[in-house]
Order: structure tokens, then C-alpha cells, then sequence
């Protein structure tokens, strides 16, 4: 957990974020010290006594101390990094975010930090943005910090932290109890992103088919309540020959399996690993329909034409939406329908992981599956478009829109009925 870093290469580091963050200032002057070191042991030092405050701790070989001051020159907040194990978090709590992450990733420590005055919200999201510009110019992949437990509700909805303890024990003199979380760079979405000012990529040309070869299992093992509900609406518009477009384990298939109405049913899926489950899958619920998978990419498939399709919660990881969207008009006959499913930006995950958990929770694969979603969500530039958008890319390729709501994952989802 100790970085192989060097003051001089983060105080570089931290010169170029800071350039373009007007405000926060980087305690390098002996009157620095002294200023930040006097405010800290008169604010901040009573608040939690057994938190040792001196100059010796402020700025370190192996730390940055950061503040910022008034139109007086009166300090109104600091916080403390380092990249030496233990010297903000204690030694026993990186140990653990070590094991519960399973690996050494490398990781910056934030701590000491208090925002006074009027301008908290502000001075935070300043900080926040200076954490995660400093993580990223020095390639670090997580920031780990303690946080009161009251605030941990927050730390999660808005700032997207990873809560590795809910309660160490820890109170540093206090009358707060906190909880030691971590944000890892590569789960923080567009929406904190944009919170903080930073542009990001939004091309979702990340996923690979690994991806979801991995997904594989969790997915195919897990069947949510609003997973089912979603299926069983989208099986309302479906008959004749049906194409399922980025089809996963096929559990559309399973579920029409018995159905009078549908002929066939192809699903076309890229990992091969959805792939293999789903033809067990399928061979197990000998359906009375004719049933089969095809491996590959949707805009590759060419074989036959379909009287109605469908595609679920597969459109937010398509490199080229307006591509595959295209394709799949021409693979629908004249007259056909193509039901069409997919997040937006309102998806709460958090929201719907606690409904899960309640009819899951005993489930050996409900935690990897937790971590999938979260991840294929979250750390990947994924595609959550707002329905405007969406209907205005269904309509250029041809189709129209004869229905589209958001009823489905507590709003959190495009559901459009279309027709050719």
C-alpha cells in the first residue's frame, strides 16, 4: 500500500492541478505551517483530541497538507494526503482495505480535513475535484479515508465511496463513531463528474466481451424481481420469429419457452461465455418452440429476419448505438415490433440493491453479481442516455415509437415500444 512516490513528484503533480483550481493552497512556507498548525489545534484539535496536531504532522516527507483561506488571509479549511500507509489512516484500517479489496492496489490517504464557514459545499466539491485530478496525474487507482458514520449515507449516494467498514471503532476522542471508505477512480460516474466540472470521455468503447464473459455466472444465476417484470412486460409484444438482441444468458428464451405464439427464438449475444450458459439453458427447458444462440456481434448477424425483437439492458454498452440500432431495423420485417430497454441517468443502484437484498440476500452469487452491475455501470463509460435522445436515434434509423415509459427500475430505465 505504500507508494513508490517522492514529495517532488507530487508537489509537480499537485502544481499542475492546482493551476486550474483557483483557491487551495499547499502548505510548503514555515508560515504556512505555523497559520495551518494554529488553526488546526484551535478548531479543529478540540473537536477530536486524541488526534495528534504539531508541526511535525502537518507537512511530512511522506505528506501534503492543503488549505484554504479568506478574502483576509483567515484560513477557513484543511486537509491532509498522504501515500504512506498508516500516517492518516490508521495502519490496522489499510491493512483491511488491503484484504477486503484483495489486492495492493496503490492509494492516496485523505484525512485531517475541516471546512468552516459558509462556503462548505463549495470548499468540498474543490477537494474532491483536487483528489481526483492528483489520483489521476499520479496513476493511482483508489483514495481511502475515514468519514464520520452519519455521513456515510452521503459519502455513497453522492461521492460513489466503496464503504469497506461501517464502524471502526474509531472515534479519535469524539462523540462521532466513523467509517473508513474508499473511492476507486475508475467507479466515479458521469454524474459525480459533472458534479465536480471535470469533462470525461463518454465513449463506451471499453467494454469487451471479457466483460461480460466474466458477468457470466452472477448473471445468469440472479433473477431480480424487476428483472422479471421488466422480461415479462417485454413478452407481452412478442410472436412469429423473435430476435434478441445482446441476449446474455438468455433468460428472455427461458421465458418464452412454453409460449404458443412465438415460433423461434435466436439470441445474439458477443461473449461466448453468456453464450455457452445460455445453451444449457435453453436445452433444459426443452422448449416447445424452436430455440437457438448465435455468438458474435449483433452487426455481424445476417441470417434470417425476424417479425419481432427485443434487446434489454444491452444498449448502454453498444460502441456505435445509431450502428447497431440501424441494423437491427433492417433485421425486422415490415410491420414488425422491436421492443427496446435500457438505463438512464436516473438509475439508482443503491436504491435497487436494497430491494434486492431483501428477496436475495441468500443467494451465493447476489454479491458478484452486486459488484458486476455496479462496475459495468459505473467504471466503464457506460451509454445511460435520456429518453429525448433516445427517441430522436430510434427515429433517424427508421422506426416509430408507438409507446415509451419509465416505470421500470424505480425510473431508472427507457422502456420504447417501436414498430417498423
Amino acid at each position: 500500500m505504500n507508494l513508490p512516490l517522492n514529495k517532488g513528484k507530487v508537489l509537480s503533480c499537485l502544481e499542475e492541478v492546482l493551476s486550474n483550481i483557483t483557491g487551495i493552497k499547499v502548505v510548503t512556507a514555515t508560515n504556512d505551517k505555523l497559520r495551518v498548525c494554529n488553526f488546526l489545534k484551535g478548531i479543529y484539535q478540540p473537536l477530536f483530541p486524541a488526534i495528534q496536531v504539531n508541526e511535525t504532522v502537518i507537512n511530512t516527507d511522506t505528506s501534503v497538507c492543503l488549505y484554504t483561506e479568506d478574502s483576509v488571509g483567515v484560513i477557513t479549511s484543511t486537509v491532509s494526503i498522504s501515500w504512506l500507509s498508516g500516517e492518516i489512516v490508521p495502519e490496522v484500517w489499510m491493512e483491511k482495505a488491503a484484504l477486503i479489496n484483495k489486492n495492493n492496489d496503490v492509494t492516496l490517504q485523505v484525512g485531517r480535513f475541516y471546512i468552516g464557514g459558509v462556503k462548505g459545499q463549495s470548499l468540498l466539491k474543490l477537494y474532491f475535484k483536487c483528489f481526483v485530478e492528483l489520483a489521476d496525474a499520479l496513476d493511482i487507482s483508489t483514495i481511502t479515508g475515514l468519514v464520520k458514520s452519519k455521513d456515510v449515507h452521503l459519502h455513497e449516494a453522492r461521492f460513489k465511496a466503496d464503504v469497506l467498514a461501517r464502524n471502526t471503532q474509531l472515534t479519535f476522542g469524539s462523540e462521532h463513531e466513523f467509517a473508513l471508505v474508499q473511492w476507486r477512480l475508475n467507479s466515479l460516474d458521469s454524474r459525480f463528474y459533472n458534479w465536480l466540472g471535470i469533462v470525461q470521455n463518454t465513449n463506451p468503447e471499453t467494454f469487451t466481451a471479457q466483460d461480460w464473459d466474466d458477468y457470466a455466472r452472477p448473471f445468469s444465476s440472479v433473477q431480480t424481481q424487476v428483472q422479471q417484470e421488466l422480461q415479462q412486460e417485454a413478452a407481452k409484444y412478442l410472436k412469429g420469429n423473435v430476435g434478441d438482441f445482446g441476449c446474455g444468458s438468455a433468460k428472455v428464451g427461458v421465458l418464452l419457452s412454453d409460449n404458443e405464439i412465438i415460433e423461434s427464438y435466436i439470441g445474439i449475444d458477443a461473449a461466448i461465455e453468456m453464450i455457452n450458459i445460455a445453451r444449457k439453458s435453453i436445452k433444459k427447458m426443452e422448449p416447445i418452440n424452436e430455440q437457438s444462440v448465435y455468438h458474435g456481434f449483433i452487426e455481424d448477424y445476417n441470417l434470417t429476419s425476424f417479425d419481432t425483437g427485443v434487446s434489454l439492458n444491452s444498449y448502454y454498452s453498444w460502441p456505435n448505438p445509431l450502428a447497431t440500432l440501424k441494423h437491427i431495423y433492417n433485421l425486422i420485417k415490415v410491420g414488425g415490433t422491436f421492443v427496446l430497454a435500457t438505463p438512464n441517468k436516473k438509475l439508482d443502484l443503491i436504491l435497487l440493491d436494497k430491494q434486492a437484498k431483501k428477496e436475495l440476500i441468500g443467494n451465493p452469487f447476489y454479491n458478484k453479481f452486486r459488484e458486476y452491475n455496479l462496475m459495468l455501470i459505473n467504471e466503464r463509460d457506460a451509454n445511460l442516455v435520456e429518453m429525448t435522445e433516445l427517441i430522436k436515434q430510434v427515429q433517424s434509423v427508421g422506426f416509430k415509437v408507438e409507446a415509451c415509459h419509465q416505470k421500470f427500475y424505480c425510473g431508472g430505465l427507457n422502456f420504447l415500444v417501436l414498430s417498423k
